[in-house]
């Protein structure tokens, strides 16, 4: 809790904002009345609530009408509402809130090691290996992470009474454990990790007979049916946002990204190379991600196998930890992702120092002892040394991407009179530039602009030319939406086609040529008002600053030169 006490200081970041305006309610506004149990709801699939939402700039122009982007998590929506309800002033006691969930997380993982392993200073090391790990970080700072820290704290309770049922006859353990999963599917989806644990418990642990074993599940299966059933009628889960592979909908698409994504999550749970780079990474830098990742791994199952062969504890802990990571492989990877998949890894590196040690001066063939008593200091290093060193930076990263994104909102007129307005953004740095800014605003009783539209989105270079006195052709380098977060709002299940028209308040967009994989590369805007009148205000977002245009002019077209992610985030704002 130490560790991550920087996060006390960083106040509403990035979707923070989002979950305020879910919760609170945005006044007038069809479809977001407010709701303490909905606060992960962006878009519901309703078309006249995010016509309302596009209108309202809540959502960018490009949100087809039928989009759904939520998440059924009422009891960490909830844990926000009181938090915006009752603490609105005092945005750091909304820190401390989720600062004692990372508490009282960490305080039950070591009671589940403390169960499991037998040995207490092996249990003590894994626990601290997990209370100090990086990857914890941002969960463990940022607000709208909390839902992370709730479902593996009743993830590991389940563990803990499903244990005292089976191996040790409690009579209440398996209720207690089938109502921890409950209560954990009400923090959010992230809870069906703890399958991957029950699954190598069956196998690894528990001693009675398959039937038994297998019976010993029924509880937790039917709760898991009942929720998946009711999950996908209630189309929760982002179906048609980019960002999420269904295993259901798109098995082959879940199983690309599982062979992506896998290697990279244990990779960056055991190594030193972190998950969260993958985003910034070209396609090309993805897949080399991944390559790196698999050998990592590779190296790592050659370590364990004297000990993974040796003990079936061991086992437990690794096929807990790699089967806990294959629900969030449906995602973009991140450090974010790993607190349960964490909680194998760390009991594992626990148990490989102890037998490393045990065994140092013991006769073992020269390339092992040395591999083994490297290891020994990699992880030292990488976890007791570098880990708790980074913990700290790691629970304020989130405020980095977002005080960016607040000096570029800042540096755009608040004034009175900008209500009157519309502003044009050539090209803004991410596709949540937009509804953040309206978020953010609206949080802080900041005037609104009348409309603000982002025409393209990402680093890539595009050029806007001049067609008539109300139309510009907007041109972008590779496509529009090109990045992992670039299909936020609008994934592969909608894509685009030549002749697409898209209607806004203020303009329609008509697709002009397409990408390979469907996406623009070309898009004509024609605007309602000609491209001079006085109530549009044009913007380019660079590297350098925040600067009011010119729109495109006839023979004289507007060309924004390529840049990158790190001079769009990080820019050196002029003042």
């Amino acid at each position: 809790m130490v560790l991550a006490a920087p996060s006390l200081w960083m106040g509403l970041e990035a979707d923070d904002y989002f979950v305020r305006t879910t919760v609170l309610g945005h006044p007038g506004l069809s479809g977001c009345a407010g709701s303490p149990l909905d606060g992960f709801s962006w878009a519901d699939g309703v078309v006249e609530h995010n016509q309302a939402r596009v209108a309202a700039n809540l959502l960018p122009w490009w949100t087809p009408v039928h989009a759904n982007l939520s998440f059924f998590r009422p009891l960490s929506a909830l844990t926000h509402y009181l938090d915006f309800r009752f603490l609105h002033s005092a945005p750091w006691l909304m820190h401390v809130h989720s600062l004692l969930w990372y508490g009282l997380l960490c305080a039950t993982i070591a009671l589940l090691y403390r169960r499991f392993l037998p040995i207490p200073w092996v249990a003590g090391l894994a626990a601290l290996l997990y209370a100090i790990d990086d990857a914890h970080g941002i969960p463990a700072g940022w607000l709208a992470n909390r839902n992370a820290l709730m479902t593996t704290l009743f993830g590991a309770l389940l563990l803990i009474s499903h244990d005292a049922g089976r191996r040790h006859n409690v009579r209440f353990g398996i209720p207690l454990a089938t109502l921890a999963l409950i209560i954990g599917l009400a923090c959010g989806e992230a809870m069906l990790s703890v399958g991957g644990y029950l699954f190598a418990y069956i196998l690894w642990i528990d001693k009675a007979s398959l039937k038994s074993r297998l019976f010993s599940l029924t509880p937790y299966a039917a709760v898991a049916f009942a929720y998946l059933v009711f999950y996908h009628l209630q189309k929760y889960g982002g179906p048609t946002s980019g960002l999420y592979r269904d295993p259901f909908s798109h098995p082959g698409r879940f199983l690309l990204a599982l062979v992506m994504h896998l290697p990279i999550l244990i990779h960056g749970q055991l190594g030193l190379v972190p998950a969260n780079i993958y985003p910034l990474l070209s396609p090309s830098g993805q897949a080399i991600h991944a390559l790196v990742g698999i050998a990592a791994v590779s190296v790592f199952f050659m370590l364990f196998w004297p000990l993974l062969k040796a003990e079936a504890l061991a086992r437990f802990w690794a096929a807990g930890m790699v089967l806990s990571a294959f629900p969030v492989c449906a995602t973009i990877p991140g450090e974010r992702l790993l607190s349960f998949p964490g909680i194998g890894a760390m009991a594992l590196v626990a148990m490989f120092i102890q037998q490393a040690l045990d065994a140092w001066n013991k006769p073992q063939a020269g390339w092992r002892r040395r591999f083994n008593r490297g290891a020994v200091y990699f992880f030292v290093g990488a976890h007791l040394i570098i880990a708790p060193i980074a913990m700290p930076f790691s629970s304020i990263s989130v405020s980095i991407f977002g005080r960016a994104m607040e000096i570029g909102i800042s540096r755009l007129p608040a004034n009175p009179d900008v209500a009157r307005k519309s502003l044009v953004i050539l090209r803004a740095p991410l596709d949540v530039f937009v509804p953040t800014l309206y978020h953010m605003r609206m949080a802080n009783r900041q005037t609104l602009p009348r409309q603000t539209w982002a025409l393209a989105v990402g680093t890539a270079a595009v050029k806007a030319s001049w067609i008539d006195t109300h139309t510009i052709d907007v041109w972008q380098d590779g496509g529009f939406f090109a990045s992992p977060y670039g299909i936020t709002y609008r994934g592969p299940k909608d894509p685009f086609r030549v002749g697409d028209v898209l209607t806004t308040d203020g303009f329609t967009a008509t697709v002009l040529s397409v990408t390979e994989d469907q996406r623009p590369l070309e898009i004509r805007f024609r605007f309602n008002v000609p491209l001079e009148d006085p109530s549009l205000l044009w913007y380019r977002i660079g590297p350098e600053d925040v600067v009011e245009i010119d729109p495109p002019q006839p023979g004289n077209p507007v060309y924004l030169a390529p840049g990158n992610i790190t001079a769009l985030l990080f820019p050196r704002w002029k003042s």
